[in-house]
């Protein structure tokens, strides 16, 4: 029985280091969701300033 209660409680420590597990993959995934979406509005950002430089150009380019 003894080996029984052992078997028992090693079920229940990989049970409970799954579910740590799972939980720290959810929070990597947030993590790297989060880290998507500012890099996607980074390039957002590059891109509008990169516009506003040509604007820029354009306008230094014309005679006043």
């Amino acid at each position: 029985m003894a080996a029984i209660g052992r078997v028992s409680d090693t079920v229940a420590e990989l049970c409970s280091a799954s579910a740590e597990q799972s939980s720290g993959v959810h929070r990597v995934s947030q993590t790297v969701t989060q880290m998507d979406q500012t890099t996607q509005q980074d390039a957002v950002l590059v891109e509008e300033g990169a516009a506003a430089a040509e604007c820029l150009r354009q306008q230094a380019q014309q005679p006043v």
